[in-house]
């Protein structure tokens, strides 16, 4: 009899502790994500021709970072105001630069900051406007 109830614990202990390991959570891969704060400039600003462009930006990542852009487009004239690019291991990296701006016409501008592993195909990406006028 103690060899049956001997028995039945040991099945029990070995059904529980089987149990308890489906029950723990399975580690997934983190996901590429990364977080933009667009300190300058603002969305919608508005500049003069001759004023100075402050560009700062910070990027946080849920995985190293790997490659960070920020990139100024004059979407008018078609021309670039800066484009500038940077490789980091970090999963916070910081961006401030600056840039005069001149034109001679009311120009639309789009400022794009974008990070990626290691595909450009898959950069995440955000966008602001602002305004540049003569």
């Amino acid at each position: 009899m103690k060899n049956y109830i001997l028995a039945i614990a040991a099945i029990a202990a070995i059904t529980f502790t089987a149990c308890k390991n489906d029950d723990d959570p399975i580690d997934e891969p983190e996901v590429y994500d990364v977080t933009f704060t667009i300190v300058e400039p603002e969305d919608g600003a508005v500049f003069t021709s001759g004023d100075e462009l402050h560009m700062e930006v910070d990027f946080e990542g849920t995985l190293a970072l790997g490659n960070v852009e920020i990139l100024a487009i004059n979407h008018t004239t078609d021309d670039t105001i800066a484009h500038i690019t940077a490789t980091t291991t970090e999963t916070f990296y910081m961006i401030h630069e600056h840039a005069d701006l001149s034109v001679t016409e009311v120009s639309e501008c789009h400022f794009i900051v974008s990070a990626w592993q290691t595909n450009y195909a898959d950069r995440i990406s955000e966008e602001i406007d602002f305004t540049i006028n003569p």
